[in-house]
């Protein structure tokens, strides 16, 4: 893998590639050994019966559904991805363009980069793109993978690590 001058692991267009874990779990009372997915330590201390919490790691089709409301803890209506509480870690790349901050012509690329639970997903978009009732999404050119619980909780199992 490649790594920029400080060790951090870049993409094809030499832009780090990032990653976001979930931070609560749920049910919280059995699932004690925080922060819940970030070892084998506490993984085996809390269990098999541990998923992320309802606000942690939210992947959406667009910034802008077409009904409901986007926001840091929603996609709105009929906008979700994947379920809530599945999610345990995201990876991703900024794309070709490294576009961090343009909340006004690229919505869904910035949605990855503000800093809040929330992330959109969806096939590559071209500059001025726009969903089906005509509000803007922008270029889109991210690239993310994410981790469920059910997978990681089956390969930790079969790695010997899990139960």
């Amino acid at each position: 893998q490649q790594v920029d001058s400080s060790g951090y692991a870049i993409d094809a267009y030499n832009n780090r590639i990032r990653y976001v874990l979930a931070k609560t779990v749920t049910p919280a009372a059995s699932c004690t050994a925080t922060p819940p997915f970030s070892s084998a330590t506490n993984l085996k201390s809390n269990g098999v019966q541990c998923l992320p919490g309802d606000t942690d790691l939210i992947i959406c089709k667009s910034s802008k559904p077409d009904s409901g409301t986007f926001s840091g803890t929603s996609c709105g209506t009929n906008n979700a991805v994947v379920n809530q509480n599945t999610v345990v870690a995201i990876i991703f790349s900024v794309g070709k363009n490294g576009a961090t901050s343009d909340s006004a012509s690229r919505p869904d690329e910035w949605a990855n980069t503000d800093a809040n639970a929330t992330f959109v997903y969806h096939t590559p978009a071209p500059e001025g793109a726009k969903t089906t009732l005509n509000a803007l999404v922008g270029e889109y050119d991210d690239q993310m993978v994410w981790i469920s619980a059910g997978l990681l909780y089956g390969r930790m199992v079969s790695a010997g690590v899990l139960p």
